[in-house]
């Protein structure tokens, strides 16, 4: 099977030598024929060993990388990687593209610990090393970031789409380095922030991975009260996220007991409404005035799993009292 390669490094996370001039190499797109007699493994090495006199100066040791199939050759959503499995050769078939392209990138478990990596350093302010290899030993490899923290959050929000990629940055730390960013960050990088937070809490582990930091926790909630509507929308569906499981609920319950420690200072016109002081009173407040709809839906959807949450009946009864003196329910 004959395709295109290209080499694939949007992230800037490859360890390139000095030599030469990756930036802008003097082939970018070159034909490799892809033997079925061979393994994926030998091709691999073949393409990462062919790219280097292309002006690619490659210093990462070709286990760590893979090929994945381009945009053209598939309608999924997340990531697929090429292998001789019949499955993925019938998407290549099925795509009837007269340029088959693959792209030569780092393996997503390789670029999760990366990523991860990079952002804990721009936090701390230290400079970049890698520390990965086919192992996940160490690597003489020194990627240097060149995007600012704003754009690697921005960009690492598609990534987590990928479940290789999301298990092994939530694995290498990654939720608490989201949540320092929404700690200490604001603006658009806390908007970009929150939206990665909110890809990897739609997964199973990285909602449990979540549930495991309290503090950050009760930050996410007090910015429920925000009018920036990039903040409080992926606020609020985590917030419904966690809500729906009980060990969620008995976690965010005590937060939502208190006034947002965030109140006084928001930004939001309607921090000194009687109902943010309520049990959930953020949440309501969102529903009753808020004028952006997937907002007032979140907020919903975060109400109708907090009363399939309540452990008891006392609790909840006490809860629909109270939003029914808000005139949240007749």
């Amino acid at each position: 099977m004959k395709f295109f390669i290209e080499f694939s490094d949007n992230e800037r996370l490859v360890s390139m030598s000095s030599a030469g001039n990756a930036a802008v190499p003097v082939h970018k797109v070159f034909e490799y024929d892809l033997k079925k007699t061979l393994p994926i493994e030998t091709h691999i090495a073949n393409i990462h060993k062919s790219l280097i006199p292309l002006g690619y100066p490659i210093e990462d040791e070709p286990g760590l990388f893979c090929l994945q199939l381009s945009a053209a050759l598939t309608t999924s959503e997340t990531p697929v990687y090429f292998s001789f499995d019949p499955a993925v050769e019938a998407l290549v078939m099925k795509s009837d593209s007269k340029r088959p392209l693959l792209l030569f990138t780092l393996r997503p478990q390789v670029k999760a610990k990366r990523v991860a990596d990079v952002l804990r350093s721009m936090l701390s302010g230290s400079s970049f090393h890698a520390s990965i290899s086919i192992d996940d030993s160490s690597s003489s490899g020194r990627p240097v970031p060149h995007h600012s923290l704003k754009e690697e959050v921005f960009l690492l929000k598609n990534l987590l789409h990928d479940s290789d990629f999301a298990e092994k940055f939530i694995e290498n730390g990654g939720i608490d380095v989201l949540l320092q960013v929404i700690e200490t960050r604001t603006g658009n990088t806390l908007s970009y922030t929150l939206s990665a937070l909110q890809v990897a809490s739609s997964l199973p582990f990285g909602l449990s991975a979540l549930m495991r930091h309290p503090s950050g926790l009760m930050k996410i909630y007090s910015l429920v009260s925000s009018n920036v509507i990039s903040v409080c929308r992926p606020a609020l569906e985590i917030v419904a996220r966690l809500c729906s499981m009980p060990q969620g609920f008995e976690l965010i319950y005590p937060i939502a007991l208190k006034p947002s420690p965030s109140s006084s200072s928001s930004s939001s016109s309607h921090s000194d409404d009687s109902s943010s002081k309520k049990p959930f009173g953020l949440v309501v407040q969102k529903l009753s005035m808020s004028g952006d709809l997937t907002t007032q839906l979140n907020s919903l959807k975060a109400l109708t799993n907090i009363t399939k949450s309540v452990p008891d009946l006392e609790t909840k009864d006490k809860l629909l009292d109270v939003w029914c003196k808000l005139q949240l329910i007749p």
